[in-house]
């Protein structure tokens, strides 16, 4: 009698820096070998250990926490991994190795225990995220692709908390659109007419009415009185004299700039359909950071995994003559401490940039586009999407 060859077990090992994302997308996609994974760091690395376990775990995998030394001692950190390497070793498994990350004296380190045991070993790459294998691969049923990472796992791997994350409300009235895209190719001449649109749906937004009178100067304003005639065409305001009113607070928040994030997110909605590279897309998601013992709130306008990495969309419609640095700054700030080195950021404006602001903006490496791109904005992203993740 011929007895079935019971596959091996699968132990993934990998090392715990301040970006452990291609820790995790290896093991996302459904393998039926793999049943645990074994994470190395220090004891201030617990919480982000605890942070993968959470959504590993759900994967039907097991983790494990290994802990090595904190100091700077080589004698001591190649003991730890010895020993390590010991234990794990006794078991009848097949072990593999992410050498993806680590502080380099750990991976080094740890390169050169484990080679000793002919482990399989790999790095995801950085630019295109495919896994890249340093050693022979014993079989071809061993890891061969990675899976995706949604946006809510993504955070929740960098230490933030998801409170809200939203579907957008507007996303199958067609109006929006037609709305969005006629407003969007006329960005240009119709930009001071936008600021008074944000300027009366500001007004409602704090006298927390509906209706607002318009002046003199803005009855006869050639230009607000067209996206006026817009907006009344749709239904989502009425005219009475001087005095507009909001059909509701969804219209009224519509004009106060939510129309420009709605026509970034459909056409990202659209995109998704012909690029594989976009695996989730989020709108409006709102979520706490914790520095310091802090809690410190922080919102995406939208936000995009794209090749398993973290895609930040900003969208303004106001002006920026005043806080261009500090909206520069906080979209590098959030990039830098959410996303990491893989992600990228992009800034949407409605109003023209100061040439300091684009400076400042290639300087952190933040892709702008302005009035004048939106009308081609689907094709602006297509050659975006080729040169930042289609290899």
């Amino acid at each position: 009698m011929i007895l079935a060859t019971v596959p091996l077990i699968e132990t993934h090992i990998g090392i715990i820096d301040k970006e452990p994302i291609r820790l995790v997308t290896p093991l996302l996609k459904t393998h039926k070998n793999i049943s645990e994974a074994y994470f190395l760091g220090d004891n201030t690395q617990i919480q982000t250990f605890e942070h993968i376990k959470k959504i590993l775990t759900s994967r039907n995998i097991q983790c494990f926490f290994y802990e090595i030394t904190s100091k700077p001692d080589i004698n001591l950190l190649m003991k730890n991994l010895s020993d390590f390497s010991q234990y794990i070793n006794k078991k009848n498994r097949t072990i593999i190795f992410n050498a993806s990350c680590g502080l380099r004296l750990r991976l080094l380190s740890a390169y050169e225990v484990f080679k000793k045991f002919n482990w399989p070993t790999y790095i995801i790459e950085l630019e295109t995220n495919k896994i890249c294998w340093m050693t022979d691969m014993p079989n071809l049923h061993i890891l061969q692709s990675r899976g995706n990472i949604s946006v809510n796992e993504w955070l929740h791997v960098f230490g933030a908390e998801v409170y809200s994350d939203q579907v957008s409300n507007l996303i199958n009235n067609q109006w929006v659109e037609n709305i969005s895209k006629k407003w969007a190719t006329n960005a240009n001449e119709l930009s001071q007419a936008f600021g008074v649109l944000n300027f009366l749906a500001t007004t409602c937004r704090k006298t927390e009415l509906l209706s607002v009178d318009l002046s003199p100067k803005q009855v006869q304003y050639i230009e607000l009185k067209s996206i006026l005639n817009d907006l009344e065409s749709n239904g989502l305001i009425t005219k009475n004299g001087v005095t507009i009113t909001f059909s509701s607070e969804m219209a009224r928040s519509f004009c106060n700039g939510v129309w420009l994030t709605e026509l970034v997110y459909l056409t990202l909605i659209d995109l998704k359909k012909d690029y594989s590279c976009i695996s989730d897309l989020s709108y409006n998601i709102n979520f706490n950071r914790y520095i310091d013992g802090k809690i410190i709130k922080n919102k995406f306008d939208i936000a995009s995994i794209i090749n398993n990495k973290l895609f930040i969309i900003e969208c303004k419609t106001k002006s920026m003559k005043d806080t261009g640095d500090d909206t520069l700054y906080k979209l590098d700030s959030l990039r830098e401490f959410i996303g990491g080195v893989q992600s990228k950021s992009i800034l949407i404006s409605l109003k023209p940039l100061r040439t300091s602001d684009i400076l400042r903006s290639t300087d952190l490496g933040i892709f702008i586009i302005g009035p004048s791109e939106l009308p081609d904005l689907k094709n602006i992203f297509k050659a975006w999407l080729t040169l930042c993740y289609i290899k």
